[in-house]
């Protein structure tokens, strides 16, 4: 009764379109808080000159080329992160960063009835980054090191199977902009290009946060 009782549940729920749907949920939850967020402290932050600012909060959405090590295709991500200018007359701000893509999911029925399937892949950055000038727009390049991580499971709906895992040694170099729109929000572009054990790929994606 069990085993019926799993596979109902899974022909129920591990459908292509729930999957899809959960995602957009995430993507949507994940907007508003983004954007409550950057209303919230962007207004109440204080007007200080653009120069005496040395700190950033950030979160990006985006994309990525293959990566190899991974089941992914080219796939949406989501991230945040943090940097500051620890020296105030260098401009070269310690930036870290976690980005995320929305798991890859997909049902599959090679053990005799309706399995989730999903990969993940998680990318941590700690990079300098030099900012030539801040002003209304601020171009700035990067680069650093950090690391991949790939995951893959498996779940009936009852319980969930690690199937595989794997971290890689990471170096990158990219380059952006930041505009800043009101207050201390800016808006920005990002671009990484990475090497990894296995795998080379590129990151592309929007930013928005707050100076402080």
């Amino acid at each position: 009764m069990l085993r019926c009782a799993l596979l109902r549940f899974a022909q129920q729920y591990f459908t292509k379109e729930s999957l899809m749907a959960s995602e957009k949920r995430a993507v949507g939850i994940f907007m508003i808080a983004v954007a409550v967020f950057v209303f919230v402290f962007g207004m109440c932050s204080d007007v200080q000159a653009q120069d005496d600012k040395r700190g950033l909060i950030y979160f990006k959405m985006g994309g990525n080329s293959k990566i190899d090590s991974s089941d992914l295709d080219a796939k949406f991500n989501l991230g945040f992160g943090g940097a500051y200018q620890f020296v105030p007359k260098v401009p070269l701000l310690l930036d870290v960063s976690l980005t995320m893509n929305m798991p890859y999911n997909e049902v599959i029925y090679d053990y005799g009835e309706p399995l989730a399937f999903s990969t993940k892949t998680m990318l941590v950055d700690v990079n300098g980054t030099y900012v030539p000038f801040k002003k209304k727009i601020s171009p700035y390049i990067t680069g650093g090191i950090g690391f991949l991580r790939n995951s893959a499971g498996l779940s009936d709906g009852y319980s969930n199977y690690g199937l595989d895992s794997s971290t890689f040694f990471t170096k990158n170099v990219g380059a952006g902009l930041r505009m800043r729109v009101f207050g201390s929000v800016f808006v920005g572009v990002d671009s990484r290009y990475y090497w990894a054990d296995q795998t080379n790929f590129k990151t592309y994606g929007g930013t928005v946060g707050i100076a402080f």
